[in-house]
Formats: C-alpha cells, sequence, structure tokens
C-alpha cells in the first residue's frame, strides 16, 4: 500500500448505553480542514475534454430530520431530486469513453426487494424516465456505447437497475464496498448479472493512488487526469465522488452523499434521529458519522477555490438550473456557465 492509498475501513464507533452514545452522536459537528492544499493535476493530454450532461432521475421527499440536524423534529418535508451525470470523454472532437456516474431510483412499478420498496414508500419516491430510457429516447444513445457504470455506493436511490445494461458495460465501486452475493443483494440484482460484467472494485494495494487537492486520496480513471475518482468514506462503505474537468481551468465534483442538502458543506449538521429498529437509541444515514465529517471537511475546502463546484446527488442547487421541460440538461463546459453556477452558492 502505498502512502497516497486511503486509510484503511473504520468501525463506527461502539459505545454501551444508548444515553452515552446518543450524547456523543449529537455532540460531533463540522471540523476545520487544516492541512496544506494539494495542487490538482493538469491535463496530460491537451486535446481532451469532457462533455457532462446531468439527468433527473427521480425524486425523494424526506422529514428534515433524516437530514439536517434539529433538536426537535419539525417534521418539514424536503424535496429532494436524485441526479446522475454522463461524462463524455473527447479527443479531437470524437467521443472516446463514455461513462454513467450514478443511476438514481429504480423505477417505482418495477418489482424491487421488500427493504427498497419500503424505503421509497417511506420517502415518498417518485421517478420518470430512467437513465437507459434517457440515453436511448433523449440522447439517441445505445447501451453498447455506454463503457461503465461507476456508482457512488450501493444505496437504494443510486443504484437504477444493472439488468438493463448489456454484458460489456464495467461497474465500477469505490474501496471497501461489498463484492459477491452481498454486492448482488445491495443492487437488487441476480449473480448472473455480475458475472456477466466486469465489475471493477478500487483496490488499496493495486490501484495507483495520488493524493490531491484537500488530502484526497484519488485514481486518475480516465489516465490523463480530466476525472479522479476521490475516495471519500462516511456515509457508506465504499463511497466514492468524481472530480471532473468541467472546462479548462474549472472542475466539478459529484459528491455523491456526502451530504444531501449544499448547505451542509458550510454549516448544518448532518440529521440525528431514533433508530428505525431501536427508538431508544440514535443513529444517523451514515455508516461512520465522524468519517463523514471528515470528508464534509474537505469538500468544503475544496468549493473554497475560485474553479471548484461541488454537486451532490441530491442538490438543490442544480435542481434550479436543470431544464425544466425535461429530464436531461447538457452542461455547456465552458467559464461563463462555470461563473454563473459558482455565484449562485457564494
Amino acid at each position: 500500500m502505498s502512502l497516497n492509498s486511503p486509510a484503511p475501513l473504520s468501525e463506527p464507533k461502539q459505545l454501551a448505553s444508548d444515553e452515552e452514545y446518543n450524547s456523543w452522536l449529537k455532540s460531533l459537528g463540522h471540523v476545520k480542514y487544516n492541512d496544506d492544499w494539494i495542487p490538482l493535476p493538469i491535463s496530460s493530454d491537451q486535446d481532451a475534454r469532457l462533455r457532462i450532461t446531468a439527468l433527473s432521475l427521480g425524486s425523494l421527499d424526506m422529514e428534515k430530520h433524516y437530514i439536517a440536524y434539529e433538536e426537535e423534529p419539525s417534521h418539514e418535508l424536503l424535496h429532494l431530486p436524485d441526479y446522475g451525470f454522463i461524462i463524455e470523454r473527447e479527443v479531437d472532437g470524437k467521443v472516446v469513453n463514455r461513462v454513467l456516474f450514478d443511476l438514481g431510483l429504480k423505477q417505482v412499478d418495477q418489482p424491487m426487494k421488500e427493504a427498497y420498496k419500503k424505503s421509497q414508500e417511506k420517502f415518498r419516491a417518485k421517478t420518470g424516465k430512467s437513465a437507459p430510457e434517457l440515453l436511448q429516447d433523449e440522447l439517441k444513445l445505445s447501451l453498447e456505447q455506454i463503457d461503465a457504470v461507476i456508482l457512488s455506493h450501493t444505496h437504494f436511490d443510486h443504484i437504477g437497475d444493472l439488468t438493463q445494461f448489456p454484458a460489456s458495460v464495467e461497474l465500477v465501486l469505490g474501496a471497501d464496498s461489498p463484492s459477491g452475493q452481498e454486492l448482488a443483494e445491495q443492487l437488487d440484482v441476480p449473480m448472473s448479472c455480475l458475472e456477466a460484467r466486469t465489475v471493477r472494485i478500487l483496490n488499496r494495494e493495486k490501484d495507483d493512488w495520488v493524493k490531491i487537492g484537500a488530502g484526497w486520496s484519488a485514481v486518475d480513471y480516465f489516465g490523463d487526469n480530466t476525472m479522479l475518482l476521490l475516495h471519500c468514506p462516511g456515509h457508506y462503505k465504499g463511497h466514492i465522488a468524481a472530480l471532473v474537468q468541467h472546462s479548462p481551468n474549472n472542475w466539478l465534483i459529484f459528491g455523491g452523499d456526502c451530504c444531501h442538502l449544499h448547505t451542509q458543506l458550510k454549516d448544518v449538521k448532518i440529521g440525528v434521529f431514533p433508530s428505525f429498529g431501536n427508538q431508544k437509541r440514535f443513529t444517523t444515514l451514515d455508516y461512520d458519522i465522524e468519517d463523514a465529517y471528515i470528508s464534509l471537511s474537505r469538500l468544503s475546502r475544496m468549493e473554497q477555490e475560485k474553479n471548484i463546484l461541488v454537486f451532490i446527488a441530491h442538490d438543490e442547487l442544480l435542481h434550479k438550473h436543470m431544464n425544466s421541460q425535461g429530464q436531461v440538461t447538457r452542461l455547456a463546459g465552458d467559464e461563463k456557465e462555470f461563473n454563473r453556477l459558482k455565484a449562485s452558492v457564494s
């Protein structure tokens, strides 16, 4: 393992009594990133550029206390859009790579495991066209033209339906992600769906990790520094984000579920609420809340840079800029657009 590889997965804190654990959980909050800034890499191929398309893949309505800390639950409903992204790498004007980052919700009328059905019902899931339908109907692409599906993590509102993609489409996941039958169960697909395709789980020893920005361990996905996958622990095992080049000197971060509201990058604490299985013991939507706050501190530091903007999977900021007439919005990929987007979070 190199010095740049991500740290091994830590086990979430365990405290004996519910009262002690609940007090500790509520005491946690934002931490400031104080380490040195590591310059972002320069693209090694000056003829390469990325085209980015945002896909609106459904929505959830969740009570605020699940997401943002409230001393007393207000039961205010927050509308959370659910986004995925198409990243197309062009060299000399020709698309040579095309990947999807997150697949959103499985269609509400599709068969699914009981736990996912209950989650969709609890959080009032709504869906329009799926990612495969948008690719084919709106963008006139065949699914065979997709090289890979990259998942930020394997929660129900990000996995879509992998069975709709041909076996030629690779599946890419972060370090510490589940594998084998456990992965099949979390993706709600038969094992044959995974056995038929290449499944790549980032590896601490075998992958070439670099340190960038606010101390992220990252893997250069295309090999030219136009897209880097960031090890982003906390929300769930294997959680990753993607740093993508929006325009020559500007970057977007697709942050997955590092947080659920853009305001949490600055000062809004993570939601704490009674566990669904044990009302006396509190919990969060995160696997490891301490790691989640560290990842938040790094994301917050990244967005302080004038040429970096964070989009999270349920981003109300991005929702304001999406095409109100449809589910597909192509980002222009120029300086003017980036400055407009960046100004909206200032």
